[in-house]
């Protein structure tokens, strides 16, 4: 995609919804972490991750579908310095080409704020929602953005797991 495209794509997507499906989602932050880092993403942080996108970039039901509501093809409520970028609740947030686009800005986001990582990979929602705020990702109060991502473990398994085609039975008959 030339520039000029890609700068047309962003202006004419900013703010506008672009959802994308549970499973969907962890396969382009799958692909975007290899993408970024240059190594496969390891499953818990992928699990994790997926909650974290999910709770800041939040979800509804399209249909019977479940799908994250995203804006502007951004995962995570990652925030912008510059533009292209749309407003959310008077914050600034990146506006993206495309979901990989936006799954590979969060991970440019995320992998830098060390702490945060570790604690996703120890499955620790309590010291993920610390780290984050300790790097400036949030300024919720650590306990209940703690809640809010355990709250979305089970679901982030699931979706992981229809990714990786290893779902099975545990999926039938909807969430």
């Amino acid at each position: 995609m030339s520039l000029a495209s890609a700068l047309l794509a962003t202006w004419l997507t900013a703010g506008v919804p672009t959802p994308i499906g549970e499973p969907e989602l962890a396969a382009v932050l799958r692909d975007a972490y290899h993408a970024e880092a240059g190594a496969d993403v390891p499953r818990e942080l992928l699990v994790a991750a997926w909650g974290h996108v999910a709770m800041e970039t939040g979800r509804s039901l399209a249909g019977e579908r479940p799908v994250i509501t995203s804006r502007g093809y951004n995962l995570g409520s990652v925030g912008a310095v510059a533009g292209p970028y749309h407003y959310v609740a008077g914050h600034r947030h990146r506006t993206g080409v495309d979901h990989i686009d936006a799954a590979r800005a969060y991970w440019r986001a995320l992998l830098p704020c060390s702490g945060a990582v570790r604690a996703m990979l120890d499955g620790s929602a309590a010291a993920t929602a610390g780290a984050l705020a300790a790097c400036g990702y949030h300024r919720t109060e650590v306990e209940a953005y703690a809640r809010a991502l355990r709250a979305l473990s089970g679901t982030a398994e699931r979706a992981v797991a229809v990714c990786e085609g290893s779902a099975g039975d545990v999926v039938e008959g909807g969430r």
